[in-house]
């Protein structure tokens, strides 16, 4: 995942890359292999503690390209990631998120 860098730059030409290896790490979580759901949520836990992973989400989530991915390929990956932004900022919004990430959010929500 090219997400070192700041948030404003998730927008970047790796944005769809980024979002096709999501796909395949979210099938992965649901796909019933143990093996494959802990590896999946093993890559998971180091991207989503980069700078600009929620800002990365919020964008995936909205993304059109995303929501037209197929009937139900494409919905259970977004499903999988909205659960997980939902976490991440229950868990994070205190003390974890810059004030660049809220602002995202707020944005992004609302």
């Amino acid at each position: 995942f090219a997400l070192e860098y700041a948030p404003h730059s998730i927008m970047s030409s790796n944005f769809d890359k980024d979002c096709q290896r999501l796909i395949a790490i979210f099938n992965k979580t649901q796909s019933g292999d143990t093996h494959l759901i802990r590896q999946a949520e093993q890559e998971l836990t180091q991207i989503e503690s980069k700078n600009g992973f929620v800002s990365f989400l919020l964008k995936f989530l909205s993304s059109s390209s995303q929501s037209n991915n197929g009937a139900n390929n494409g919905c259970k990956p977004r499903f999988a990631a909205s659960i997980r932004l939902k976490n991440l900022i229950k868990s994070r919004w205190k003390q974890h998120l810059d004030a660049k990430e809220k602002d995202a959010i707020r944005h992004g929500i609302f």
